[in-house]
């Protein structure tokens, strides 16, 4: 938490907010993979070289939709993209906020009469 130094003085506090990047990688791609993804290598690299000569950020948020579809290996490639973002904002992990989204959730592992409460609304 940022801590005036003075009552009344403004704090600044710089943070970054990512949402629903939907990474993932293809069959029998590593997730180091993502880098062949311009836009998504792109993200990192835009981070180090616009957003971190302002000056260190508090916090980074990444809400909603990291992974394209919930399985295993789409949350590899978000961990390596995590871990790169991190590196580029030189933040602590305790720093990086993941709030999940409805791509987040692998569906193969949510029964069949759930599921199907969700799409027939009667």
């Amino acid at each position: 938490m940022v801590e005036p130094e003075a009552p009344g003085v403004a704090v600044k506090l710089r943070w970054l907010h990512l949402s629903d990047l939907h990474l993932g990688a293809g069959a029998g791609r590593p997730a180091e993979a993502f880098e062949q993804d311009l836009v998504t290598s792109s993200r990192v690299q835009a981070v180090g070289e616009q957003v971190m000569p302002g000056g260190p950020l508090d916090f980074v948020l990444i809400t909603g939709d990291l992974a394209r579809s919930g399985k295993r290996e789409h949350f590899a490639v978000a961990e390596v993209f995590c871990e790169r973002l991190r590196a580029a904002t030189g933040i602590a992990k305790e720093r990086l906020y993941l709030v999940p989204g409805n791509h987040d959730l692998d569906r193969a592992h949510i029964k069949f009469w759930h599921r199907r409460a969700w799409y027939e609304h009667t």
